[in-house]
């Protein structure tokens, strides 16, 4: 009998593995569009390399996070510490490019320089868990997932929780960016802007998104 609960046990714990693994994966290429899809339709937005004056993508740094929970948080992080290292090699478009070149050039990178894996790090923990963290800080009592949470967000508490991830992924941010150049002398102002361009984003995109999903679930309910 005891032997047959172990097995179950086991099983269940593999598929909960599985299943979380699959909703990171899928966020992962969730951000990666998005992040790209940015870049390529919004890009003259850009005040510096990773500032904008208004960032749409900030919104799924929740939504995500509201659907998906902590797996979420993982997939944006994995996806932004990919994307930082595709930056880092500028040649991963040209036909020779490949996944090993890419990895020896940031390896190298980090090897020379420490401080820039550490801000590889922050940045991607910044980018993938402010949402969560926002939402841990506003809805403290709330366990690892927020599912239902979504359809019944209202302007208020879509202003929080915005403002709160914004803060902390533009601070944390700031922090990564010291780490490379001590004497950074817009540090201010990148803040500031960075600050502006989430919340702007990030509450316009998590509307859109609240509408959308309320719509749908209304459909849904018709049908």
């Amino acid at each position: 009998m005891d032997h047959k609960l172990t097995d179950r046990e086991n099983t269940t714990n593999r598929s909960g593995i599985l299943q979380a693994s699959a909703r990171s994966g899928l966020c992962f290429a969730i951000w990666m569009t998005a992040s790209i899809a940015h870049e390529w339709f919004l890009g003259f937005l850009h005040y510096r390399d990773g500032v904008d004056l208004l960032y749409l993508p900030h919104s799924l740094r929740i939504a995500l996070v509201l659907a998906f929970g902590l797996s979420g948080a993982l997939g944006m992080c994995l996806a932004t510490a990919t994307l930082i290292l595709l930056a880092m090699a500028p040649d991963f478009t040209s036909p020779d490019a490949n996944l090993l070149s890419i990895m020896v050039t940031a390896a190298q990178v980090f090897i020379d320089k420490p401080s820039t894996f550490a801000s590889l790090i922050l940045q991607a923990l910044a980018s993938g868990c402010c949402g969560w963290l926002a939402l841990r800080i506003l809805v403290p009592g709330r366990q690892a997932s927020y599912a239902g949470m979504l359809v019944n967000l209202d302007l208020r508490t879509i202003l929080s929780v915005v403002t709160i991830a914004s803060v902390i992924n533009s601070g944390v941010h700031v922090g990564a960016w010291l780490l490379l150049d001590a004497d950074l002398g817009d540090a201010s102002a990148r803040f500031s802007v960075m600050l502006t361009g989430d919340v702007l984003g990030g509450v316009m995109g998590l509307v859109l998104i609240t509408l959308s999903t309320r719509l749908f679930a209304r459909e849904g309910k018709m049908t």
